[in-house]
């Protein structure tokens, strides 16, 4: 069951990396609306309102589980990041190249193990079935999410 869940959520975090697009905003200027601080904030707090209800934590519970994924999630957030400046770079001959793959496999293997961490720490005060819970109530936000900026393609 835990080698089930590690690799449902190892699979999960790999696809999102594999998702994101490459480069720099195409129109230019200023940053996506998603990449503004206030933002951010504001969609952090939507997430952590959402996860709350879904997976119907304690306050102890909240207390110990969000501080934990903020480490988590800056962990995984340094890591894209330098995945996704390794694969902008220019590379000019074979030697570049290995070292690129070298950094890209490093920091998958980071990742995996920031999940084997995540995943261990929260073992320690949460059941089976509100861990299953959180990472259904994670792919359930992305669902919502998806569907909140195509209404606003519509819209426009």
């Amino acid at each position: 069951m835990k080698f089930k869940l590690l690799f449902l959520f190892t699979w999960f975090a790999i696809c999102g990396l594999v998702a994101q697009p490459p480069g720099p905003h195409p129109r230019g200027g200023e940053p996506p609306f998603s990449e503004r601080p206030e933002c951010r904030k504001h969609m952090h707090k939507e997430k952590v309102a959402f996860i709350n209800r879904q997976v119907n934590f304690t306050d102890a519970e909240v207390k110990l589980f969000w501080p934990i994924y903020d480490e988590y999630r800056k962990q995984m957030d340094d890591s894209r990041l330098i995945l996704m400046t390794v694969r902008r770079a220019p590379m000019n001959n074979e030697q570049e190249y290995q070292n690129a793959l070298d950094i890209i496999n490093s920091e998958i293997a980071k990742q995996e193990q920031y999940s084997r961490d995540f995943y261990n720490k929260l073992v320690t005060f949460l059941s089976p079935s509100k861990i299953y819970n959180y990472f259904e109530a994670e792919e359930k936000y992305k669902r919502h999410l998806v569907k909140q900026i195509e209404g606003r393609r519509d819209k426009k």
